[in-house]
């Protein structure tokens, strides 16, 4: 199988979608920054530690919220360039024009919009990956809580 692929289409065909998911590790980076940017802004160094884990869960919530928001043009890209496979860069760049010129800057959220309902709360992805980013979070700061205490 790994023969018929390289035969068919190169060695590149195993790095399909590489560059694209590389550029969607910008996403926890961003979330890890904003988050450590909030909580050094909430902790008073010469007292506090650590912070509570109400404000470790709210400031996980809005860390993860905004670069959500803020990286969800980069995933929509990234789907366009992998369910066209067929299309050259010009074609998908030309889609990726289109979508500005027709829906503006916006477009780039439309599959949000569009799988989302807005009207009734309920983002499924959007809570599933808050709660994991607060879950990550709050593991994160126990554990550095805990090495920091018995160091």
């Amino acid at each position: 199988m790994i023969n018929e692929v390289i035969k068919n289409e190169g060695i590149y065909a195993f790095y399909k979608g590489i560059t694209a998911n590389l550029v969607m590790t910008v996403n926890p980076v961003l979330n890890f920054t904003f988050y450590e940017l909030m909580k050094k802004s909430l902790l008073n160094n010469d007292k506090d530690d650590y912070l509570s884990s109400i404000y470790v869960i709210a400031i996980s919530f809005f860390a993860k919220l905004f670069t959500t928001f803020l990286t969800y043009p980069i995933l929509t890209i990234k789907t366009l360039f992998q369910a066209n496979e067929n299309k050259t860069d010009d074609e998908i760049f030309s889609i990726i024009k289109n979508i500005f010129r027709s829906q503006g800057f916006l477009g780039l959220y439309k599959g949000m919009m569009k799988y989302y309902k807005f009207l009734s709360g309920i983002f499924s992805k959007l809570v599933q990956t808050l709660v994991n980013s607060i879950i990550l979070m709050l593991t994160h700061e126990r554990i550095l809580r805990f090495f920091n205490e018995t160091l």
